[in-house]
């Protein structure tokens, strides 16, 4: 199915695509055991898409976009673990008083495609419309964890020692795939100069793998994005050719755009210690701007 996907995204470039850099901020929280807050790092952002492209004259469009995102490390310090664990581990002859365990990096990279065919209720111009369509995608992030060893305000009474096993390095595989409906439009402030608003609302299902502690299981969740930007057209003129109107574009764009994945009932323990948490929501959450290159024939 993924090969098919990105055939389909590779044909529909031909006709259009926009090459869009973006940079901003990533925030993630929940799923891990002791990830009880939100870190936040940077996180730059790759994509080929198309906003919204007519099929001919009719009101019928598509949409496509794929997306590659890569973040820092995101640093979690996990100093004390709360009672209920510290019970859990009382009958270990090594460990007295409080869990400490040592900071946990996060990073996390994936890829996430989606594609929309729709049809324009308002349409005025090729800048000026309001669309809606069904919303296909799919988001295949792959969340790197690993300890760096280091201990924050640990009294002197603990062995910190005996934690040197714990949290091994391991990547945690998530795949799901998006199914919800979205809107798209623009409208069009002088020659050459639109502003738009796109959005997209989704259900989510898939599965979480993690290669540590050989884990693997069912998730769902849900997906959301706005996307909002400035669009400027300086080569913006059609030719007649043996009969055929071609209208070239060149474009370039100027915008910011957020999106949000929430995985419901999430609990993964990388410590070693096989304990049994308390699921709760993994969000992944990306605040970022972007400027962004395009052509359309």
């Amino acid at each position: 199915m993924k090969k098919r996907a990105l055939l389909l995204l590779a044909t529909l470039s031909l006709y259009s695509e926009e090459i869009r850099y973006g940079h901003g901020t990533m925030d993630f929280s929940g799923g891990f055991l002791g990830l009880n807050k939100t870190i936040s790092e940077s996180v730059d952002i790759y994509s080929i898409e198309e906003n919204h492209k007519n099929i001919f004259s009719s009101n019928v469009f598509y949409s496509f976009n794929l997306t590659l995102y890569d973040s820092k490390k995101l640093k979690q310090m996990q100093n004390i673990y709360n009672t209920g664990i510290n019970q859990a581990v009382s009958w270990m002859p090594f460990v007295s008083g409080d869990i400490f365990v040592p900071t946990i990096d996060y990073r996390i990279k994936g890829v996430d495609a989606s594609i929309s065919i729709g049809y324009d209720l308002i349409h005025k111009s090729e800048n000026s419309y309001f669309g809606v369509a069904p919303y296909l995608g799919i988001n295949l992030p792959t969340i790197s964890s690993s300890s760096d060893n280091s201990f924050v305000s640990i009294p002197d009474n603990i062995d910190t020692s005996v934690l040197k096993d714990f949290y091994k390095a391991s990547d945690t595989d998530i795949t799901t795939f998006k199914l919800g409906a979205s809107f798209y439009s623009s409208y069009e402030i002088k020659k050459s100069i639109s502003i738009y608003l796109n959005g997209a609302y989704a259900y989510q299902t898939g599965s979480i793998a993690n290669s540590y502690i050989n884990s693997d299981f069912s998730v769902d969740g849900t997906y959301s994005s706005l996307d909002a930007g400035l669009k400027f057209s300086p080569l913006d003129k059609d030719y007649k050719l043996l009969g055929i109107t071609l209208s070239p574009r060149l474009y370039m764009t100027l915008g910011a755009k957020y999106d949000k994945w929430d995985i419901d009932d999430v609990a993964l323990d990388i410590s070693g210690l096989n304990l049994k948490t308390p699921k709760s929501t993994m969000s992944i959450e990306n605040k970022s701007a972007y400027f962004g290159v395009g052509y359309s024939f």
